[in-house]
Formats: C-alpha cells, sequence, structure tokens
C-alpha cells in the first residue's frame, strides 16, 4: 500500500507525481494546497473509519515477520504477497475488524495506522484542522503527521461495506 514515504521527510518526496481523482498533481504540499484547498473552502460530508494496522518492516523478507505476527496474534496468514511485488503481507481478520498488513520497508520498524476514507482530501483537510500536518501526497493516498509527531496515512475505502464502526463527518 505505502512506499517508503511514511519514514521520508517532505522533502524526499517532493517533486514527485502523484494524482487525486485523476487529476496529475505535483506532490509537493503547497502545491497540492493550492489547487485543492480554494476548491474546497466547505466541509463535506463523508466516512472514515480505523483500516488497517500496518507493521513496517526493515527486512529483505516478510515471510518470517508474518509467520512471528501470525503465531502471536493467533492469526493466520492471508498472504505472504498481497499486492505482487513482495512488499506487503496481511494477516487474516475478521471483516469487521482492522487489517493488519506487514510493509517492506527502509525505514526503521515500527507501526503506523491507515484511516480509510470515501472523500481523502475531506478527511485529510478535517485532520489537518484538528492538528495533524500534510508530509506527502503518495500515489493515492496521504502521509500524515499528527500533533504527537506519529506518522499515519489517508488512504481510499480499502473494504466494502465500511462495516458498524464507521464515523460519519459533517
Amino acid at each position: 500500500m505505502k512506499p517508503d514515504a511514511i519514514g521520508a521527510s517532505a522533502s524526499t518526496v517532493a517533486g514527485k507525481t502523484g494524482s487525486y481523482n485523476g487529476i496529475r498533481t505535483p506532490c509537493d504540499r503547497g502545491a497540492y494546497r493550492r489547487r485543492f484547498h480554494h476548491e474546497r473552502s466547505v466541509a463535506m460530508p463523508h466516512h472514515s473509519r480505523l483500516s488497517t494496522l500496518v507493521l513496517d518492516c526493515r527486512v529483505d523478507d516478510l515471510r518470517e515477520g508474518a509467520e512471528f505476527w501470525s503465531k502471536a496474534l493467533g492469526m493466520p496468514v492471508a498472504s505472504l504477497d498481497q499486492d505482487g511485488d513482495g512488499r506487503y503481507a496481511e494477516l487474516e481478520t475478521a471483516a469487521d475488524e482492522p487489517m493488519i498488513l506487514l510493509q517492506k520497508v527502509g525505514h526503521d520498524s515500527r507501526v503506523h495506522l491507515d484511516i480509510e476514507t470515501d472523500d481523502i482530501e475531506a478527511e485529510a483537510a478535517r485532520l489537518e484542522a484538528l492538528g495533524a500536518k500534510r508530509i506527502a501526497f503518495v500515489k493515492r493516498w496521504w502521509v500524515m503527521e499528527a500533533p504527537t509527531g506519529h506518522r499515519f496515512c489517508v488512504v481510499r475505502q480499502q473494504r466494502e461495506p465500511f462495516g458498524p464502526h464507521l464515523n460519519r463527518w459533517e
């Protein structure tokens, strides 16, 4: 789901391109804000919820980590290669539980959260109003930083339907 931008600074990804709803945009924070914040000055109703606990693993092969976390949490391995690129392994979770994903990264190992939403821009703006900072737009999600310094991602809806643990924001 995410390359190493979760551990990178904004300058690391500046100059690369990404997209938002099919519109090619620079990934630098200022250009994105100039383009979309003016278009969205009114809060849009949207939904979001905790989607995924992502175990960032600085390893060459996720197999050993997936086997450890599978046994530690009592959850079978759903896939050792979720996206077909060797970067993601997934543990099996119930439909109403957050997904548990292992991600191969180049930065120190840690855990981060993904918040899924049906409106990435509205959710990122809501979180900014609470004190979070946008760090980088990568592929189709925002890497953000909480006031506490923790990095997290705002991603598109990962499961259909959203399920019972859903927030509606006006």
